[in-house]
């Protein structure tokens, strides 16, 4: 794959993400996490959910190039199949698959594109964000206010170091 269409099936996926997450923000603001926020849709915009899935999941998975970035685009494809809510079997095929899209889309970032920084990076941050999510903390001095809505920051998280870690590695 030349490096035009890499760069180019990578903004179609930065563009999806950044569409959906700022449409959600400016009418529903921040949500639990990004697919609870199809909840909030209504009518034919439901399907914004699925599409933005798929226009993140396929170019990912094209860009990445590696059998990692492929399971994992398609994964977080297959979460427009089974948006959060509904039936306890469809919350959990959501939950899991997207948890296991998130983890293979990071564990990526290492394993086969060596960025071992950016790893050690989205690791922390999740585990900060996980940890300060029930209660105000404390490090070294300073105060963390509880983090609302750390569902909602650890899917960006994720999201925006594997858009990261593609551009480093196979973009640029």
């Amino acid at each position: 794959m030349t490096q035009k269409i890499q760069l180019f099936l990578w903004l179609f996926a930065l563009i999806a993400s950044l569409a959906y997450l700022l449409y959600i923000y400016f009418r529903y603001g921040i949500q639990r996490s990004i697919s609870a926020s199809y909840n909030r849709l209504e009518g034919v915009s439901k399907s914004l959910y699925g599409w933005c899935m798929v226009c993140i999941g396929v170019p990912m998975a094209m860009v990445g190039d590696n059998w990692m970035s492929a399971v994992a685009g398609i994964i977080l494809s297959i979460t427009f199949a089974a948006p959060t809510g509904g039936s306890k079997l469809n919350q959990a095929i959501h939950n899991i698959s997207s948890q296991v899209a998130m983890i293979i889309g990071v564990a990526m970032l290492g394993f086969k594109f060596g960025q071992w920084f950016l790893v050690v990076a989205t690791c922390l941050t999740v585990l900060i964000m996980m940890w300060s999510a029930r209660k105000d903390r404390v490090i070294f001095g300073y105060k963390i206010q509880r983090f609302k809505n750390s569902t909602w920051w650890i899917e960006v998280a994720v999201l925006a170091s594997v858009l990261i870690g593609l551009l480093i590695e196979k973009v640029l």
